[in-house]
């Protein structure tokens, strides 16, 4: 009886392959799906193809610099009918926002306030809604049994408001996808000066918005962020298949169970011009440890790192014949050097390259342009910054013209080093669209008075240790150099602790641990 089972199957497995070959005779790759075994390769070979049938992708323009802005954004269509919103891209955050009709104590941005009740699609969310989550710090119950967050900042920046839900259209130009986010009815600090509308949270947690299209089945566990130099870029939504002819993608594991809502990754070292630089890799695991952080306009290292490269490269580039001075601004102790090329393409010439090692000896290569900005004609600074014992962390400077992959589905973080701009490029044309990819400045805004129970806040008072910290300026300002405000957020770990960090002299960002 066993013997005439086993050969019902073998006629069975052999009249399968036969049709499968015959049906796919003129297909080299199913051939030789059948050649290795069908049973096995052919259910390997066709099931990606299946989540690719079922799931969907997309890019989205992105806007911004990280001179003229301090930061990155995008724009959303929401709502029914449809609005646009411009977003910061944080990756450091975990909640998505823009301010609402009705709100008192919002500053003026670039669009009209979202109105939930002239969109036949939003729907506010009470407490007990499964939908109800913001992460941490969690959400709150409010009058009406609304459900209501609350982010608040040391420095005195605040965003509070109802969730709600609300359609998303999404980049490839199908059905509309729910989304939820927060209506914003107060906010202050820089918050309430920023020119983008909100915030697009993009954490590694499951309430950000990217994990919200995961969880609903719209995209596979996978995004990407390019920004380019000196501006724009593109964000892609799923798993987008690259232009052919993009350079080669290398990953580094993704990092778990190390810091809540982080894309931790681990650092092995740093070289410049080849040369290893001599450091204790166990540096880049201290404090938060090693961060990617599209929230953070430059680049933060422990001290021993940071003494280290800077070291090397003013070493260089005195040797080039360049002048160690101060920087443009005597309020900020930056490092600086006098005599470079105007033109970025060229500093190569007076300054070296660098590249941060990663776990599986994966390197990113700093070219000068990615390590340093410009203070005033001919002279040039390190945008790498002194983090004292805090963590290691990697802003959108270091990263411009590198499409930085978070693939949460192979637990891996992937580096393309290409051109932004032309990548978007490319992928508007083979989409046959027409993509902004150029355009005009957002306007400039003329200051809005601050309300009287929001003040404008001072600067803190400097500590001893520098924080995460992320820019984002005001449209009002009128200073040259890149960094003109002083910032220090504060955030509440789950347990309902504080986490706090030290704010730095030099810096103009915004510490904004979720």
């Amino acid at each position: 009886m066993l013997v005439v089972r086993f050969l019902g199957l073998t006629f069975a497995l052999l009249f399968a392959v036969n049709r499968v070959s015959e049906a796919n005779a003129d297909d080299p790759a199913a051939r030789q799906t059948v050649r290795q075994g069908y049973m096995v390769i052919l259910r390997h070979r066709i099931q990606p193809g299946w989540r690719r049938q079922l799931l969907r992708n997309g890019p989205l323009p992105v806007f911004g610099s990280t001179r003229e802005l301090g930061y990155f954004y995008s724009v959303l269509d929401l709502g029914t009918p449809t609005r646009s919103y411009s977003v910061i891209i944080d990756t450091g955050s975990t909640i998505t926002y823009i301010p609402c009709k009705g709100c008192e104590n919002c500053g003026k941005h670039q669009s009209e306030r979202f109105d939930p009740d002239t969109s036949v699609t939003a729907r506010r969310l009470l407490c007990g809604d499964p939908l109800c989550n913001c992460g941490s710090p969690s959400c709150m119950c409010v009058s009406n049994n609304q459900c209501y967050y609350k982010r608040a900042y040391a420095e005195g920046s605040v965003s509070e408001g109802y969730m709600l839900t609300d359609v998303l259209n999404f980049p490839d130009g199908q059905s509309p996808v729910n989304v939820v986010f927060g209506c914003v009815n107060g906010e202050r600090g820089e918050l309430y000066r920023q020119m983008a509308d909100g915030l697009m949270g993009m954490g590694n947690n499951n309430n950000a918005f990217q994990s919200q299209l995961v969880a609903n089945g719209v995209i596979d566990d996978v995004f990407s962020l390019c920004f380019g130099f000196p501006r724009n870029g593109v964000l892609l939504l799923g798993d987008v298949p690259l232009p052919e002819g993009t350079p080669p993608t290398v990953y580094t594991p993704l990092l778990h169970n190390t810091h809540l809502h982080f894309y931790n990754v681990r650092m092995e070292g740093i070289e410049v011009l080849g040369e290893r630089l001599p450091l204790d890799a166990v540096i880049f695991e201290r404090g938060y440890g090693t961060v990617l952080d599209s929230g953070t306009t430059f680049t933060y290292l422990p001290s021993v790192a940071f003494e280290a490269m800077s070291r090397a490269v003013g070493q260089f580039a005195e040797a080039k014949g360049l002048q160690r001075t101060s920087g443009a601004d005597p309020q900020y102790n930056d490092i600086c050097w006098s005599g470079a090329p105007d033109n970025f393409d060229d500093l190569d010439k007076v300054f070296p390259y660098a590249e941060f090692v990663f776990g599986g000896n994966v390197r990113l290569r700093l070219r000068p342009s990615r390590f340093l900005f410009l203070s005033r004609p001919a002279e040039y600074c390190l945008s790498i910054f002194d983090n004292g014992g805090s963590g290691t962390l990697i802003g959108t400077g270091t990263v411009q013209d590198i499409l930085v992959t978070y693939d949460r589905r192979n637990n891996r973080v992937g580096f393309t080093d290409t051109s932004c701009v032309g990548l978007a490029e490319a992928l508007a044309a083979r989409a046959n669209t027409t993509v902004p990819i150029t355009p005009s400045s957002p306007p400039a805004f003329p200051p809005p008075p601050s309300p009287s129970q929001f003040p404008s806040p001072q600067p803190p008072v400097p500590h001893a240790k520098p924080p995460m910290m992320r820019k984002a300026p005001s449209p009002s300002s009128s200073s040259g150099h890149p960094h003109p405000h002083t910032h220090h957020k504060v955030h509440h770990h789950p347990s309902g602790a504080p986490l706090h960090k030290a704010h730095v002299l030099q810096r103009s960002h915004w510490l904004r641990l979720h």
